[in-house]
């Protein structure tokens, strides 16, 4: 792909572009350029821009609302869970202290999980119950969870399935994982930290689960769309299934992305398709759910 196509497409920045070309070296490429096209390209990373620093003031406002409201859950409903909630907020605020690379969420629970008493940004059986998760396992199935983040959802899998590999790149995400399954006596869950597209995995799975990890707000996953699918696809069982979920950005044209993921039939084929909408003072964008069988 050329530097014109990745800069229109948003896959290069101009901050980088002049960094490569140099002072003249980038005005030559800036004459050569489709001006339309620049100028979309140019409206559209302020936009991203604009967007961005809108998340993050709307995270310093959301954040301490989402830490009072658990801490009222868990007074009342789940007390016995005060010493394991105090033990996963001090590995968060050592990942604010030591972590360099992209911090979800603002910092706080991407996932949730009320068994816990942390509902976090997504709680982990309301996702269950929005994809119907439950329906396809089996105590006697094996699954695969790329990008686990803190855990949660690897957890709840390991009630329903055999055994649970979770894979994460971020090891202070990897450590709540570890201490939760500790302080529950999860004894079936495998936390893993490292990166998906290096790890030698020494199993086959039933059930993978991309949860919007196909691509990441860290650029720590450089597979394009196709090598990720075919990473996948070598890691499964024959009948295998691939539990897919877009983000939120892919929602916004669900017909466009189905033809896209249309495009990989020669490894999947889709059995299931879910739209879900999202409402709530922690939204965080609509997404579309994908059940894809293995082919082969």
């Amino acid at each position: 792909m050329s530097d014109y196509n990745e800069l229109y497409e948003g896959t290069i920045s101009i901050s980088e572009l002049r960094i490569k070309y140099g002072r003249t070296g980038f005005l030559k490429f800036l004459l050569r350029a489709n001006y339309i096209k620049l100028m979309v390209r140019i409206a559209r990373g302020i936009n991203n821009k604009y967007t961005l620093k809108m998340k993050k003031m709307r995270y310093q406002y959301l954040i301490p609302y989402l830490k009072l409201r658990d801490l009222i859950y868990i007074l009342i409903f789940k007390r016995n869970m005060l010493p394991l909630n105090k033990q996963l907020h001090q590995i968060l605020n050592n990942q604010k202290q030591a972590w360099s690379s992209h911090i979800y969420a603002g910092g706080y629970f991407y996932q949730g999980w009320l068994k816990i008493g942390i509902r976090g940004l997504r709680e982990t059986n309301t996702r269950f119950t929005d994809y119907n998760i439950s329906s396809y396992m089996s105590a006697d199935k094996t699954c695969l969870d790329i990008g686990s983040n803190n855990g949660f959802f690897a957890l709840k899998l390991g009630e329903l399935n055999r055994s649970v590999d979770a894979i994460e790149f971020n090891p202070f995400l990897t450590d709540i994982g570890k201490a939760t399954a500790k302080y529950l006596n999860i004894n079936n869950v495998n936390f893993i930290q490292g990166d998906f597209q290096e790890y030698k995995f020494k199993t086959r799975y039933d059930y993978i689960f991309s949860l919007a990890n196909h691509k990441t707000g860290d650029k720590n996953l450089t597979l394009e769309m196709r090598q990720y699918l075919q990473l996948i696809y070598d890691l499964m069982n024959v009948n295998g299934c691939l539990m897919f979920e877009s983000h939120c950005t892919e929602a916004k044209n669900p017909k466009q992305f189905k033809q896209f993921i249309e495009t990989f039939s020669d490894l999947f084929v889709i059995e299931q398709e879910t739209s879900i909408k999202q409402y709530k003072i922690n939204y965080i964008g609509d997404r579309l759910f994908y059940v894809l069988r293995k082919v082969g």
